[in-house]
Formats: structure tokens, C-alpha cells, sequence
């Protein structure tokens, strides 16, 4: 749904969980990330959970917004909302959802920072079941 507001579910100090309200999930996770920044620049750590957005995109893209701050940060991402999309090995028919994962830790002054993005498939979709 377009113009959607995320509520803040719950929240103290470095921890908080947001409900996007089924918005769109790139606008809606950009947020969560700024306030994650701030709040482990204030904390030193920061624990946050996104839930009921649309897709939030590259996974990776998140992890570099977090390095470029200076900080290092892990996502995980579970989506189910739909079926499942991506065949297990040597499947032919979907049976898990993609679960992305992204690492990112930032670089030096003359380094580039390291962003490990992946999830559980070749290609997230019905496709890569026939492909494989």
C-alpha cells in the first residue's frame, strides 16, 4: 500500500520492532535502518526487527548503508508471505522461501568495505527449479 507510516510496536534504548503496515517495503526499511544507525551509534548496538512490509529489495543494499556509517551489521530476512519459491537442491518444485542473509563490515580509508549478500538459491523464483 502506498503512504504507509511504520508503527513502532515496541521500542527501549538499542532494541525496537516496527510493523510496515503491509507499505512499501524499500521506503519502510530505509527507515528502520536510519533509526538502527542511530540507535548503535547512541547504544553501541542496535537489535531491530521489521515485519508486514512488501519486498524490501537487495538485502545487501541495507548492509551497505550500515557499513558506509562505520558500523557492521548482520540481516536476516524471512519471507513468507506467499508460496514457497525456491526448489531445495536437485528439486523441481518450490518448497522453501529465499531467507536472505547480508554481513557487512565497514572498510578503512584505503580498503573497500566487505558485504557478504546471498540467499538460499541460485534465482528466487519458481524458474530456477527447471533451471537446476
Amino acid at each position: 500500500m502506498p503512504n504507509q507510516t511504520p508503527e513502532i510496536v515496541s521500542e527501549a534504548a538499542s532494541f525496537a520492532v516496527w510493523d510496515g503496515r503491509m507499505g512499501y517495503g524499500q521506503v519502510i526499511a530505509r527507515d528502520a535502518m536510519a533509526w538502527a544507525v542511530g540507535a548503535a551509534k547512541r547504544h553501541g548496538v542496535a537489535v531491530h526487527g521489521l515485519r508486514n512490509t512488501h519486498h524490501i529489495g537487495r538485502v545487501g543494499a541495507y548492509g551497505e548503508i550500515v557499513a558506509k556509517s562505520g558500523l557492521v551489521s548482520v540481516h536476516f530476512v524471512n519471507g513468507v508471505s506467499g508460496p514457497p519459491a525456491v526448489a531445495p537442491f536437485r528439486g523441481r518444485e518450490g518448497r522453501l522461501s529465499t531467507n536472505p542473509i547480508c554481513i557487512a563490515v565497514p572498510g578503512t580509508a584505503t580498503t573497500a568495505p566487505i558485504i557478504l549478500d546471498f540467499a538460499t538459491s541460485r534465482i528466487a523464483s519458481r524458474q530456477s527449479a527447471r533451471g537446476s
